[in-house]
């Protein structure tokens, strides 16, 4: 006889979703393929009992969980996903065509909901990019400010030489003078952009060479003139008196720093 709570039975059903129902009918198919295939003969010496008549063989419901004479290729007692499916009729066509709107609805607020997403991430890196940029942009201000600052600085206390050449004494010394054709040995620091903080492109604690002859380049014979043993002295050496164009470290054409200590002048 058929289950007595039927009607919750296809309630319950009605509440699953697609996959679940689709299974169901499958194993449904399966169940009476079996049954169908079996001998007549086989079935009534195998599974009936003698008290049931021999034209009920064929009437055993699927749903009976408690049909514990059914043929041994078929379950005893069917799974629970199962006995709720087996009794339901098939879904009509306007089921159907309700269960794809709603498939289709959830698939459409998925990629709405994606999509909000990617946008959201999208407008995220951007404005990091702009506050990175913005951070960039002022430091960079800052540091042309401290540059202009630090030059205005140093250029109220330089004095110009020939091809450009600026130098300010930062210790003047009391030893002997330099002297043109004399050999002399300094210790020397060579920097970008600035003296204090540039990036040091060379240097030296005992270098030697002779003034005026040519060994070194023309802004430092021409800013060492007059400068004594145990001075120390900076100087600004344009390209016109440096390596010209070439670049050495600070940049094809770019002012060379130097801080120049005299520690020997030959007699």
């Amino acid at each position: 006889s058929r289950p007595t709570n039927m009607g919750k039975r296809r309630k319950r059903a009605k509440e699953n979703d697609e996959n679940d129902e689709d299974d169901l009918l499958e194993y449904e198919r399966e169940y009476l393929s079996k049954r169908q295939q079996l001998n007549a003969d086989e079935y009534k010496s195998k599974a009936t009992p003698s008290s049931l008549p021999k034209d009920s063989v064929h009437k055993v419901h699927i749903g009976d969980a408690k049909a514990t004479n059914a043929p041994s290729c078929l379950p005893k007692v069917l799974p629970n996903k199962v006995s709720k499916g087996i009794d339901q009729k098939a879904p009509t066509e306007d089921e159907k065509i309700e269960r794809r709107r709603l498939k289709k609805q959830r698939q459409k607020l998925r990629r709405k909901e994606k999509s909000e997403a990617a946008k959201e991430t999208r407008e995220r890196e951007e404005s990091s990019r702009e506050e990175q940029q913005k951070l960039s942009q002022k430091a960079k201000l800052d540091e042309q400010a401290k540059q202009k600052k630090l030059r205005s600085k140093q250029g109220n206390q330089f004095k110009t030489l020939r091809k450009g050449v600026q130098f300010t004494d930062i210790i003047v010394g009391k030893g002997p003078v330099v002297k043109d054709r004399k050999n002399c040995r300094v210790e020397y620091v060579l920097r970008s952009k600035n003296h204090i903080s540039g990036k040091i492109i060379d240097s030296s604690s005992n270098f030697g060479f002779r003034v005026g002859k040519g060994e070194v380049i023309q802004g430092w014979d021409i800013g060492m003139e007059n400068m004594r043993v145990g001075g120390t002295r900076r100087l600004i050496v344009p390209p016109l008196a440096g390596y010209g164009n070439r670049d050495i470290g600070a940049g094809k054409g770019a002012d060379l720093f130097f801080n120049i200590q005299l520690l020997h002048v030959a007699n």
